[in-house]
């Protein structure tokens, strides 16, 4: 009789890795030892039904959906449920094990932190485990688990964590049966600004608090500190890199660096065409925002008021090479911040001519339209969400547009003062917004629909203490 086999797939049931050895049906001599032929399984046909193919592992028999209501014998794990499924660090997340144990074994939990597995989105660079803290406890005689990212370094990216438990009767011949759940901790938010007058790519954790210093003197949540001299507009990029626009330079660049450690530069964009013009000719480190199309070219907005047009687009393509440039179609139009709508257009605020928010085709440069103007007052950065709502921000207000509806989100910090000219997405309708605002009580501010609900950085967890440019979140 073929019983092996059917335990074997019980097991498999319960979240047991087994296994299992070569079936031959006791016809070595006519079959291969793998059952090439499913069809020797004449005793079988009950569980293989669906077999086609060699029974190399109880695997195979996973269609086999008839067996599933005895499969928790003598005891079975059938779920781990997590307090929460997106947590910042330093946030403890509880996961509590569903126990099938009608017979009552008595059973010892466990769990293995250095099989911690983990995974992030598309194209970013896999976690190297050694760089985070974890946490990572269990109570033996519950199962109940809880894990907490308890530090991680500036470069540290949203990373989802595939957290098992396992449990285990007393005997030496019981199985070991284990569930898992996945648990999402936040990435860092990356901001360009001063500190003592040293311009710094900085980072800090999704509590608000400093990440783990990599070396003694980056006590701050340094990122780049070496190779960017004045870094302003800062963007994550669909393919997991960090792109960062150094206004310091001559001429001024665009720079790709990897997100593994501090200044690990991987490229710059095109500086100058043929005859030594430069692409970039900004003015100072007012530009706070750049945008990644869809299809990977990235546009940066670049003004120059001494200069006819005084405002215009630069284009690159995913690789960094130039792909052209777009003047304003309005030579007098200052363009102060950029933005991409949900269905591909460019929005673009315009400072001067009392302010608007104009649609840029950004094929041509095309104007498309006005998208929003009799503004509260002078508007300084937009940004559009993958659900078609838009934020638009100037001085003393962020207004939320959505089709026709508009809104002024309510209670903002610094009155009608501060100037918040720089915004991105963070999750959902959340988006993190900053200001021209000094001090250890600087922004960023968090923005959730019609409020501001609070401050992203903890109250006097030290960090930058003069100025912020831009800003961008690790996804």
């Amino acid at each position: 009789m073929r019983l092996a086999p059917l335990l074997l797939v019980l097991l498999s049931a319960c979240g047991q890795e087994v296994v299992t050895p070569p079936c031959n049906d006791h016809d070595a001599s006519t079959l291969p030892a793998n059952d090439a032929a499913p069809n020797t399984d004449a005793t079988a046909t009950s569980l293989d039904a669906t077999a086609t193919q060699p029974d190399a592992s109880a695997r195979d028999d996973a269609t086999v959906t008839a067996l599933d209501a005895a499969a928790c014998a003598p005891y079975c794990l059938t779920g781990l449920a997590a307090s929460s499924t997106l947590a910042n660090v330093r946030e403890g997340v509880t996961l509590t094990p569903t126990i099938d144990n009608t017979t009552g074994v008595p059973l010892v939990f466990s769990v293995r932190p250095a099989e911690l597995r983990s995974t992030r989105a598309m194209g970013r660079p896999p976690l190297v485990l050694s760089e985070v803290a974890i946490s990572l406890i269990v109570d033996p005689s519950t199962g109940v688990v809880t894990f907490r990212l308890t530090d991680v370094p500036a470069w540290f990216i949203a990373t989802t964590f595939h957290v098992r438990v396992y449990a285990k009767g007393p005997s030496g011949n019981d199985p070991e049966v284990f569930a898992e759940a996945d648990v999402k901790i936040r990435g860092n938010l990356v901001f360009s600004g001063e500190y003592s007058d040293f311009a710094r790519v900085y980072a800090v954790a999704s509590d608000g608090r400093l990440p783990r210093p990599s070396m003694p003197t980056l006590t701050r949540g340094e990122l780049i500190t070496q190779l960017a001299r004045d870094p302003a507009a800062v963007l994550m990029s669909k393919n997991g890199t960090l792109l960062v626009m150094d206004v310091g330079s001559t001429p001024q660049r665009v720079m790709r660096f990897e997100l593994t450690g501090n200044d690990q530069q991987l490229s710059t964009f095109a500086l100058a065409d043929a005859g030594g013009t430069a692409y970039l000719d900004n003015s100072g480190s007012y530009t706070h925002s750049m945008v990644e199309l869809p299809d990977g070219k990235v546009v940066a907005l670049d003004h120059q008021f001494n200069r006819s047009p005084k405002s215009r687009l630069v284009l690159w393509n995913a690789d960094g090479t130039y792909d052209r440039t777009l003047p304003a179609p309005d030579p007098a139009t200052v363009w102060d911040g950029i933005g991409l709508h949900a269905n591909g257009e460019l929005l673009l605020t315009r400072f001067d001519a009392g302010g608007s928010v104009q649609r840029i085709d950004a094929r041509t440069g095309d104007l498309l339209g006005v998208f929003a103007d009799n503004l509260p007052n002078t508007p300084r950065a937009v940004l559009g969400l993958r659900s078609g709502v838009t934020y638009v921000s100037g001085d003393g207000y962020v207004l939320r547009i959505q089709g026709l509806q508009r809104s002024l989100v309510q209670a903002l910090p610094g009155g009608s003062f501060a100037q918040w000219w720089c915004m991105v997405p963070l999750e959902g309708e959340r988006i993190l917004a900053i200001s021209e605002e000094r001090g250890d009580s600087n922004i960023p501010i968090v923005i959730e629909g019609r409020q501001f609900t609070g401050r992203f950085r903890a109250m006097g967890a030290g960090n930058i203490s003069t100025q912020l440019f831009s800003l961008t979140y690790l996804e």
